[in-house]
């Protein structure tokens, strides 16, 4: 009977999905958290738009993820991406429950961030948009490095997450995009958008700080963070039809 058991376990767990060679994905764990960890406080705040404008610093984002790093482990959906070459951690994206609460006030950045995005589900909440007793998947603190094939990496992590809410029982998730690069292929997958959350206020009251190339950065990524709603089954398939495609 114990034999049995053990099988029937091994034949439930995740197997990442893996395209091409360049890069291996992993499952986010308590392993890799480290290097997921550097990759987040080495990139978000210099290339994250929102970040810039909220003056959010990699101090404030590794302080953040080790605070995070319980809740993030414990949700099993998250998934890095290495480079096969150097063996460096490129790519990474958690999907976490969108009940979850989480607490960044660490960082008083990350707390105006992460408060308005929980203002905007409270929103969604009230007006009956999205139903509490839904399994929902939120993905997020998707980073890139910038010096790999950011949209690639990030569709197949994307992916990943996906299959693997997919395989815990979710039927539905949310994806918080800020980038318009990330948003331009998830309107194509023609994801509905629920909210939108600005942050245009916040950029006038700090805009004469910046440089020139931050001002341009800025302006060409977006100013607004959006949450689209997607059905699992229907996402999935879609996602997988356009990996094929860039075979």
């Amino acid at each position: 009977m114990q034999e049995e058991t053990l099988v029937l376990k091994q034949q439930s767990q995740f197997i990442p999905v893996q395209f091409g060679t360049r890069y291996i994905i992993e499952e986010l764990t308590s392993e890799n958290f480290d290097e997921f960890t550097d990759l987040v406080a080495e990139e978000y705040h210099l290339n994250d738009p929102l970040s810039i404008v909220l003056g959010a610093t990699s101090t404030g984002y590794r302080e953040a993820m080790e605070s995070l790093k319980g809740i993030m482990l414990s949700q099993n959906q998250g998934f890095i991406a290495r480079c096969t070459n150097s063996g460096m951690v490129v790519g990474g994206l958690t999907g976490e429950d969108y009940q979850a609460v989480y607490d960044f006030k660490k960082d008083q950045a990350l707390e105006t961030y992460y408060g308005r995005l929980n203002e905007g589900k409270q929103i969604l909440y009230d007006r009956g948009v999205l139903k509490k007793e839904w399994k929902i998947s939120l993905m997020t603190m998707g980073i890139t490095r910038s010096t790999h094939y950011q949209q690639y990496i990030m569709t197949v992590l994307t992916y990943n997450v996906m299959l693997k809410a997919k395989h815990l029982g979710f039927e539905y998730a949310v994806a918080e995009v800020n980038h318009i690069g990330t948003y331009k292929i998830f309107s194509k997958d023609s994801h509905k958008i629920l909210i939108s959350v600005d942050f245009h206020d916040k950029y006038e009251e700090i805009k004469n700080n910046l440089s020139q190339e931050e001002k341009d950065f800025i302006q060409q990524s977006g100013l607004s963070d959006y949450i689209f709603f997607m059905k699992l089954d229907s996402a999935i398939v879609k996602r997988q039809e356009y990996l094929k495609s860039k075979q």
